[in-house]
């Protein structure tokens, strides 16, 4: 196997996120050459080869979809 991968799921029944997602899922995929796949809800996000930080720019990604 030539990748990693991690999932978080966010329990929202209580409305901690203010989104109307009773679940959310974050994935990121990380391939032997570097290459980065990250998911909210199944869905692809594509992250900029930036000088920031990943998590940060995943935060973005994740707040301007989550409004």
């Amino acid at each position: 196997m030539n990748l990693a991968s991690v999932t978080l799921v966010f329990d929202n029944n209580f409305n901690y996120l203010n989104v109307v997602y009773n679940e959310v899922v974050v994935i990121r995929i990380i391939y032997k050459d570097g290459i980065n796949e990250f998911f909210i809800n199944n869905e692809k996000y594509y992250v900029e080869n930036d000088k920031k930080d990943k998590a940060t720019i995943i935060e973005i990604h994740f707040k301007s979809v989550f409004k």
